[in-house]
């Protein structure tokens, strides 16, 4: 079963591998480039065995490493990138990853740093380097030497150290792998015997940092490369071995970001990570390496049948480079971290690799489709086995072709090295032709051994229109056509190279090329192209939107597309929609919220939709009783939002209230209008605003009754008030001396018409002393004026001390105002004189009379006669009276209770809390019995309960401000046991004394 799983991943990594012959478009936004299926990569030299000693000299036990630090070069997909490499010597090109420093366990390694780079440059070996961090490193052109011992096998990164500039450094490329053998010698790592071993050393690229390494923020640092010793897939070198034989691959992360990665069609032995060895060893098919560590895994290749290559790839990250796509295809292409174990036969002879392509260029690299490019490039097999190169071709964008069948290069052949070789790409022949777009052009060399070199690419521009026009601008792109136009743009034919020598625009309708109106430029390969639309022009064309198209003409005889330029033609002017002055009417002294000392103008305004263009409103304005002011002239408005900038706005003027001084009283009307940003003023709209500086006039003024005593309820205050300009809005009253306009007591005010009101209102005449008093009356109008005083008199007698008395010598009640429950006058209920009260008692019901007209009393005085007769209370009480407010509260009551024993009565006073204070029982005598209660108001009283001779009081009672307006005489507030009857005579109430 796992034999049949093996193969199936086998059969899924040469899927890989035919993926591998596929190479892409250099750039993610250019047009889809297909490459060809037959390019192959480099043939897998015989199994490549352990790495060779490098990078490092040694005498004895001692190990030099040199690394020269300096600006480079990286080509990824054909695309040069900026980078900081390493190189072994001075005169070496610098590259990423640095050279593979390899070291025996045991050795005392030095290694030198020199430094090419613009800032201070250390070094860091996590794992072997130890000490404190070197934060000062070499100096721009200095050296500094880094001395240790290498006292442990494995896997190690080197990188940039901890320098200001250190992370930024091993981002640019300051990084490399260095191995430890055993002491024992290569070919075992951690106690494990291998046959064959490669470095991989990881790392991103992110073009922003490498195109400005000192300005870029690395917070933002977003790669879009992904290399495997610095190439991304498939200019990756494979890994040669054959079948059965165990590799190690080295991973070393040198990148910023953690890289899983995984082998296809087979397992990874984990030996270790970060040079510790594993404690046994585990099988992955993929494991996350974090950025700055190690690991090392071993690789048992399949048989022969599973396959003959097997990827090495990251296999949770996006195999892509920079997003190119396959040929004219949206398919993304494979790319980034992703190698191949090669286990394919190698040839006869040592040379096993082909030649390299190199200086490879396309003239002109932008092309028409008319025009002819000529290819140079030069070809060596010098690094791959020394071979003569024979021949080289090139392809482009078809897989279909084969190898050996492209476009032959013509140069002197038949040497190791061949420069200057050409070819030529005739694009007006080439069928079929080329789509407008980026192509990209493959070229490859073959040598003697029969050995094609790996393909390098460059990338074509063909344009089948003219030059680009941009930069349009139409001033003004609003207008009503009253006015010309300027149309202004840019020529631009340096993506072709050639002249722009004519340009032209179209009004509404693109015409035939040629045939348009001029637009003036001189000659060159970018030009400021411009003309100017006359008014006249303008004025013969419909309202609503317009769109000029301007295009231009270069040398090569090409028309390039129109950049269209949007005009808006609106002949329809704003509206007001509402508005309104405030505050009017005004008095010349009533100023505005916005501003106390002007009158606020506020309008609404619309610039309507018309044959489908509407522009915004840009101004407003207004005339102060001038319909014929000219426009632009007026009082300015101000955007009540800030800024003008919408069809519909709302906007807002002062006019100072100095300028009222002189204007007569009466309307005036204040103009708007506003100003669309086609320049469209629309029409005045009146605002009324009222000046008005009188007061109303009072008359028929009266006080009913005009003679009362303090006991009446209340006095009637009447008039009518007249304005001549404006509503009568509030009206007062005061006694005496006046307390200042809108001081005094108000009165209700009903309008009557648009300028005349009466007012009203009912005075309490306990709040007059007694005496005569004169009051004025006066009325304010909606400007805010007040009008002169009116009087009328009012006389105010003193209350008696009397409040009320009843004998009930008339045998009825008439005397009280309501008479509640089972209550009657009798003869036999008379404790003096011929008649009395009876109340008679049935549980809870009440029994009583009510007299109401004790008028606001801060003092009350009560006596009246009581027999107790028949009733009785068994365990509960009644009251015999009670002295209310005018909101209903029990202010005083006076309680009774009889069972089995002796009457009793008692005095209960209503705190200002709510709380009812009681005094202590009083027992009644036999026969007739005067009661009498002594109340008063305030924070601090005293209350007496006087039965005969006998009382008791409450005193330092806080009754709060409530006053008494009401008297409850007879049975109330009694319980369910409460039965029998009881007689009351003689009633008598006072506010100052009892007799």
């Amino acid at each position: 079963m796992r034999s049949s799983t093996r193969r199936s991943a086998g059969r899924a990594a040469l899927a890989l591998a035919a993926a591998g012959l596929t190479v892409v478009v250099p750039h993610p936004a250019a047009a889809a480039v297909t490459a060809p299926a037959a390019i192959p990569l480099a043939h897998a030299a015989t199994p490549q065995g352990a790495l060779p000693t490098t990078g490092c000299t040694t005498a004895g036990t001692a190990a030099t490493c040199e690394l020269y630090a300096k600006p480079g070069t990286l080509t990824v997909s054909s695309i040069a990138i900026p980078i900081w490499g390493l190189s072994s010597t001075d005169t070496g090109v610098p590259g990423t990853p640095g050279p593979v420093l390899v070291v025996t366990e045991g050795a005392t390694v030095t290694v030198n740093v020199h430094n090419g780079l613009p800032g201070a440059l250390s070094l860091a070996v996590p794992g072997l380097l130890g000490g404190a961090d070197d934060r000062a490193g070499a100096a721009p052109g200095a050296t500094k030497s880094y001395t240790f011992t290498a006292n442990r096998a494995g896997t190690y990164l080197y990188e940039a150290g901890h320098t200001p500039d250190g992370a930024r450094q091993t981002a640019m490329g300051i990084a490399g792998a260095m191995i430890v053998r055993p002491a024992t010698g290569p070919g075992t790592a951690y106690g494990t015997a291998f046959d064959d071993e490669t470095a991989l050393v990881l790392s991103e690229v992110d073009p922003a940092l490498n195109a400005d390494p000192a300005g870029y923020d690395l917070r933002k640092f977003q790669p879009v490369y992904r290399l495997i010793n610095g190439k991304a897939y498939p200019e990756t070198d494979p890994i040669a071995t054959a079948a059965g034989r165990r590799v190690l691959l080295r991973y070393v992360n040198a990148g910023l970001s953690a890289h899983a990665m995984g082998t296809l069609g087979t397992e990874q032995s984990v030996l270790a990570k970060d040079a510790r060895p594993s404690e046994a060893p585990y099988l992955k098919v993929s494991d996350s390496i974090a950025a700055g560590s190690t690991e090392d895994t071993l690789v048992t290749v399949p048989p022969p049948e599973d396959g003959p290559k097997f990827a090495v790839y990251e296999t949770a990250g996006r195999l892509d480079t920079a997003g190119h796509r396959v040929g004219t295809t949206t398919t993304v292409a494979f790319g980034g971290m992703m190698t191949f174990l090669d286990t394919g036969a190698a040839p006869s002879g040592t040379d096993t690799a082909g030649p390299v392509t190199q200086k490879l260029a396309a003239a002109p690299s932008t092309a028409t489709a008319l025009q002819t490019v000529t290819l140079t490039a030069d070809f060596t097999d010098v690094p791959n086995g020394g071979s003569n190169v024979t021949r080289a071709e090139f392809v482009v964008d078809d897989p279909a072709i084969a190898v050996g069948t492209g476009t032959p290069f013509t140069g002197t052949f038949g040497g190791p090295t061949v420069t200057g070789a050409q070819a030529t790409l005739n694009l007006a022949t080439l069928t079929p032709a080329l789509a407008a777009g980026k192509h990209v052009v493959y070229v490859r060399a073959l040598d003697s051994q029969g050995n094609w070199g790996v393909v390098n690419s460059v990338v074509l521009t063909v344009s089948s229109s003219g030059p680009v026009t941009s930069g349009g601008s139409l001033t003004p792109a609003t207008g009503n056509g009253s006015a010309a136009v300027v149309v202004s743009a840019t020529g631009d034919d340096s993506l072709l190279g050639g002249t722009v020598d004519q340009a032209e625009y179209f009004l509404g309708t693109q015409g035939a090329n040629g045939t348009g109106s001029p637009l003036a430029l001189n000659p060159g390969t970018v030009v400021a192209e411009s003309a100017t639309i006359p008014a006249l022009t303008l004025a013969a064309l419909p309202e609503g939107p317009v769109t000029v198209y301007a295009h231009s003409h270069d040398s090569f005889g090409l028309w390039g597309p129109a950049q269209a330029l949007p005009f808006t033609l609106d002949r329809t002017p704003p509206a007001m929609t509402s508005g309104i002055v405030e505050p009017s009417p005004n008095n010349g002294t009533a100023g505005s919220p916005v501003d106390p000392t002007s009158i606020k103008v506020t309008a609404a305004f619309a610039d309507p939709v018309t044959n489908g263009v509407s522009t915004a409103i840009t101004a407003a304005e207004g005339f102060l009783d001038n319909p014929n002011g000219v426009p632009g002239t007026g009082l300015m408005f101000v955007a009540s939002d800030g800024s003008f900038n919408a069809t519909a706005e709302s906007a807002y003027g002062l006019i100072p209230l100095s300028q009222l001084t002189g204007m007569t009283e009466g309307p005036h009307q204040v103009y708007v209008h506003a100003k669309d940003a086609a320049g469209n003023w629309g029409p005045y709209a009146p605002l009324t605003l009222v000046v008005d500086r009188s007061g109303p006039v009072l008359s028929a003024a009266s006080a009913t009754p005009n003679t009362v005593n303090r006991t009446t309820t209340g006095v009637t205050l009447a008039a009518t008030a007249t304005d001549n300009q404006t509503a009568v809005t509030a009206a007062e009253w005061f006694d005496g001396a006046d307390p200042g306009k809108g001081l005094g007591h108000p009165m209700t005010v009903t309008a009557t018409g648009p300028k005349t009101a009466n007012a009203g209102v009912v005075a309490g005449p306990g709040g007059f002393a007694v005496g005569t008093h004169v009051l004025s009356l006066r009325a304010r109008d909606a400007a805010g004026n007040w009008g002169a005083t009116v009087t009328v008199t009012l006389t105010v007698t003193a209350l008696s001390n009397i409040v009320f008395s009843d004998g009930f010598e008339s045998g009825n009640t008439g005397a009280w105002a309501t008479a509640t429950g089972p209550v009657a006058v009798l003869p036999g209920s008379a404790l003096s004189g011929t008649q009395g009260l009876q109340a008679t008692g049935g549980g809870a019901a009440p029994a009583y009379l009510t007299d109401p007209t004790p008028l606001n009393e801060s003092a009350y005085h009560l006596q009246f006669q009581f027999r107790p007769d028949t009733l009785a209370t068994g365990t509960g009480t009644v009251n015999l009276a009670a002295g209310l407010s005018a909101t209903g509260q029990q202010l005083f009551v006076v309680q009774y209770r009889k069972s089995t024993g002796a009457a009793q009565v008692r005095l209960g006073v209503r705190r200002s809390t709510g709380v009812v204070a009681y005094t202590p029982y009083l027992t009644l005598g036999t026969g007739v019995q005067t009661i009498r209660v002594d109340w008063a108001a305030g924070t601090s009283t005293t209350h007496k309960l006087t039965v005969g001779t006998a009382s008791q009081q409450l005193t330092g009672v806080n009754t709060g401000t409530v006053r008494l307006d009401a008297l409850w005489l007879g049975l109330s507030g009694g319980g369910a046991a409460t039965t029998g009857a009881a007689s009351f005579d003689a009633v008598l109430s006072t506010r100052f004394t009892l007799p």
